[in-house]
């Protein structure tokens, strides 16, 4: 009879989820392109994050536009290591908790200082406003 052996090898995950809600959405608009607000950290996988809320758009192609991104905010790793991250923001209305929009699940590296803030989603910032999600509250 023959020996039959196995292994297995699994990439350690973590799946974490923050809420970033901004009271008084209107006053945050005319920020200006590419300002945005910050969420508190928040911890996923060992590593601290914060959402970026861009109300005018991260660049002057998006200014009609709200943009959402995430940054890693962890100082205490090694710069050798790169840090992985799949990530999925959406919009969802505060009294409802329904969904308005979400993003495609994206995937991330984060290797450099330059590289850890990603803004990598925008919608038109009339479909939000029109639609009541960003009245005054976003989450």
């Amino acid at each position: 009879m023959a020996i039959v052996s196995a292994s297995r090898c699994a990439a350690e995950t973590e799946l974490g989820a923050h809420v970033f809600e901004i009271t008084g959405y209107s006053l945050h608009r005319g920020l200006g392109v590419g300002r945005f607000l910050r969420s508190a950290t928040f911890a996923v996988g060992g590593h601290d994050w914060s959402v970026l809320l861009y109300p005018d758009g991260v660049d002057e192609h998006r200014r009609d536009c709200i943009s959402v991104g995430v940054e890693l905010m962890s100082t205490n790793r090694p710069t050798a290591l790169p840090v992985r991250a799949t990530s999925l923001l959406c919009f969802f209305h505060r009294v409802t908790r329904m969904f308005l929009w979400s993003s495609p699940p994206a995937k991330f590296t984060f290797g450099r200082p330059t590289s850890w803030r990603h803004c990598f989603f925008s919608v038109k910032r009339s479909l939000l406003e029109e639609s009541g999600y960003a009245a005054e509250t976003v989450s």
